[in-house]
């Protein structure tokens, strides 16, 4: 069995939401006759989505399909771009297992911290369903930005930013615009300067990277390009939710008067602080680093357009 392609993670979204949904509807429902099969649940999910393989259970990277430097896969500087082309659908699956293992991890983590308790908690045993919900999505927010932050770090990162700026981007134009140049007939063996306008099945294209070695109208080429064309884009998205993350649970434990729920919010602020404190040094590092580089190829695109 094979784990399903879950570069489009819309996938993979619908099935986690579906999972903590469950989760939650459970607390309310407090049926036990499920036990067996919620204990072993876990388990099912991560054979749905990474399949019959052990390995992303213990690692993240894989040293078998490429070269690796103390876990960040090493990028190739070719202007062959069918070798390109080929690391980049490395970088992509690479990136899809991160990905997966951060959702997995931080709802592995909610479902035994948050969630377990709860369900197997004797009859006669009181607690707060409202806080005891509101901990299982701290618990996995919290998870998820911690998992981020520790399986895309900014070196990471850079290594397919140097990447996408191998691999280009093309940009549909309309047949009837006035264009400099007659359109080329687009190959696979020629590394597209900027500007460069192509045919592809029917359809015109314009380059708008500093080389483009990608196919043209392929969405995975566009997405990656896109994504990673300024990775400090990224951090500030992670940067926003655990900032946003902070300050509710900042704003609850002033209002919180039971000592369990100031102790676990306590906790759990403590550690998002943190958290908080290396996404954010992440996001000012790569912003400067890659702003210059932006205006650079913006007036390169202005001066072509």
């Amino acid at each position: 069995m094979s784990p399903p392609s879950l570069y489009d993670t819309r996938f993979m979204f619908a099935l986690l939401s579906i999972h903590l949904s469950y989760c939650v509807l459970k607390i309310f429902l407090r049926q036990n006759y499920l036990s067996p099969f919620l204990l072993l649940y876990p388990f099912m999910t991560y054979f749905l989505i990474f399949g019959f393989r052990i390995e992303p259970l213990i690692r993240i990277t894989n040293v078998i399909e490429t070269s690796y430097l103390n876990g960040i896969p090493m990028h190739c500087c070719s202007t062959n771009p069918s070798v390109v082309r080929d690391e980049i659908e490395m970088l992509k699956n690479d990136f899809n297992d991160r990905f997966k293992q951060t959702l997995f991890t931080s709802v592995i983590n909610a479902y035994y911290a948050g969630f377990v308790p709860c369900f197997f908690a004797q009859n006669f045993l009181y607690y707060d369903v409202l806080w005891a919900t509101q901990h299982i999505v701290f618990v996995w927010l919290s998870g998820f930005t911690m998992c981020a932050k520790f399986c895309f770090p900014a070196k990471y990162c850079d290594v397919l930013h140097r990447a996408a700026l191998h691999l280009g981007q093309w940009t549909r134009i309309d047949g009837r615009s006035n264009n400099n140049q007659p359109p080329a007939t687009w190959s696979k063996t020629v590394a597209w300067p900027t500007g460069s306008v192509v045919r592809y099945n029917g359809e015109l294209y314009k380059s708008t990277g500093p080389v483009t070695l990608a196919i043209p109208g392929d969405v995975t080429h566009y997405r990656f390009y896109k994504l990673f064309n300024n990775p400090s884009i990224f951090y500030m998205v992670l940067t926003s939710v655990q900032m946003f993350l902070v300050m509710l649970q900042i704003l609850l434990l002033c209002f919180s008067v039971e000592w369990h729920n100031i102790l676990s919010l306590s906790f759990l602020t403590l550690t998002n602080h943190h958290t908080l404190f290396k996404l954010v040094r992440d996001y000012l590092v790569t912003q400067k680093v890659y702003a210059a580089e932006t205006s650079i190829y913006e007036k390169l695109n202005a001066h072509f357009n």
